[in-house]
């Protein structure tokens, strides 16, 4: 039979969706797990779509540390911005990534109590593995104002 406009247009959309939960199942499977174990389902609205905050810095923060990347000394090392990947305070050549500046780096151990108490994770457990989705906007605020907190000679370390 005929198949009407409207059918087409489903039946195009959900074979849409199907292949790009395919593809993106099939890409994240080498990389990218934090942000998948994060946000599973890449056709769920955005991370962003409830959350109010009228600083755009705060989005691009907090999407920093759902996906682990950043303008961190490690991103500035692979850009040949800067001469190595490792935190100026922390001894044994500690690459300053996203995750070592969040919950390992010496220079922000009081800070970081501080907001692991807040959210009432346990010290160890990283601050990423406290986010699931649909995220809490409180625990956004403290993560963005934590991230805030730490710095790289005077600029947000993230």
């Amino acid at each position: 039979g005929l198949v009407t406009y409207a059918d087409l247009v489903r039946y195009l959309k959900l074979k849409r969706t199907e292949n790009w939960t395919h593809q993106h199942t099939l890409r994240t499977e080498a990389v990218g797990h934090r942000t998948k174990s994060i946000i599973p389902d890449p056709t769920v609205q955005p991370w962003y779509r409830h959350i109010t905050s009228t600083n755009p810095k705060f989005f691009t923060t907090v999407n920093r540390v759902i996906i682990g990347h950043g303008n961190t000394p490690y991103f500035k090392h692979l850009m040949g911005k800067r001469a190595t990947p490792y935190c100026l305070n922390c001894p044994n050549e500690q690459v300053a990534d996203v995750d070592h500046l969040l919950n390992f780096c010496t220079a922000s151990i009081a800070a970081r109590r501080s907001i692991y108490q807040q959210l009432g994770i346990e010290l160890g457990t990283s601050i990423q593995d406290h986010l699931s989705y649909p995220f809490n906007q409180e625990d956004l605020n403290l993560i963005y104002s934590y991230v805030e907190s730490i710095s790289d000679g005077g600029r947000s370390a993230i």
